[in-house]
């Protein structure tokens, strides 16, 4: 595996706006996984909350991390949260998901 030095450069303003620039092309489906996945739900979780397969699951999370260029969980959520804060636009969309989910389900 080749790694750059990008890949080992702290989070600043300038990878911010690639990080706002990059969520803007997700769907709205990868948008519903991400915010799962950043409260810690396991694939087959996000399968049974969101009525599609675990395989489906794997494909939207495949995307979601190609398309924010991180190659697991743990560089999402630290380009997510980076240092000052957690970024309050994911935290809302991640509440919002689950509480349209629930409102559903109920």
């Amino acid at each position: 595996m080749v790694f750059s030095l990008e890949d080992a450069m702290p989070e600043t303003e300038e990878t911010d706006i690639h990080c706002d620039a990059r969520m803007a092309h997700l769907t709205r489906r990868e948008q519903e996984v991400m915010a799962y996945l950043l409260r810690g739900a396991a694939n087959k979780v996000i399968a049974a909350e969101l009525g599609i397969s675990q395989r489906t699951v794997e494909s939207h999370r495949a995307r979601l991390f190609r398309k924010m260029r991180v190659r697991n969980i743990v560089g999402l959520v630290s380009m997510i949260y980076a240092p000052g804060g957690p970024r309050h636009c994911v935290a809302e969309a991640s509440a919002d998901a689950y509480r349209k989910k629930r409102s559903r389900s109920t």
